[in-house]
């Protein structure tokens, strides 16, 4: 980790997750302008504002993520393919979903989002604004029990992240 504090206060972190504790404890500091941002090889933040304990309204982060074995808890990807879109509730189950995050400014952006579940398939963006509002897409397909066919579709996301929809 390196830390660089000029005359103008302007403080540049370097440093994956220290950088980040770095950064939070640098806007405890009352003065003028700072900004925190992490080597490329690590996931990457940056920070700034007019003093220090505005960093917060003005970070930036984004990064790889991949996550194991989980559940998607507001909607069933399979159901709205075999439904043709008409029914949604439920909970999609996955053995890895992987992607792109961007967080700005209280806004989230997801970005090639791959999304295993043993038949079911499906790649996702979506974006999230600073109210919570959802918009997005996702291309799915899932094999047909006792078929060679898939279903495939291309639905749309919108409502909110606490009460997402799902159409056709």
């Amino acid at each position: 980790m390196s830390i660089l504090v000029n005359k103008d206060t302007h403080v540049v972190i370097q440093g994956g997750v220290a950088g980040q504790n770095a950064a939070r404890r640098m806007a405890d500091l009352d003065a003028g302008r700072a900004s925190a941002t992490a080597s490329p090889s690590s996931p990457v933040f940056s920070m700034s504002g007019s003093e220090p304990s505005k960093l917060g309204e003005g970070g930036r982060l984004e990064g790889n993520f991949t996550i194991g074995s989980g559940v998607l808890g507001s909607f069933d990807l399979g159901r709205v393919l075999r439904t043709s879109g008409k029914e949604y509730a439920g909970r999609t189950q996955f053995n890895e979903l992987s992607g792109q995050v961007t967080y700005d400014r209280g806004a989230v952006a997801l970005r090639n989002v791959a999304i295993g579940a043993g038949a079911l398939n499906a790649g996702a963006s979506a974006d999230i604004a600073q109210g919570g509002a959802l918009s997005g897409r996702i291309v799915a397909d899932v094999k047909a029990s006792g078929s060679a066919r898939a279903l495939s579709a291309t639905l749309h996301l919108g409502g909110t992240i606490k009460e997402p929809q799902v159409r056709n």
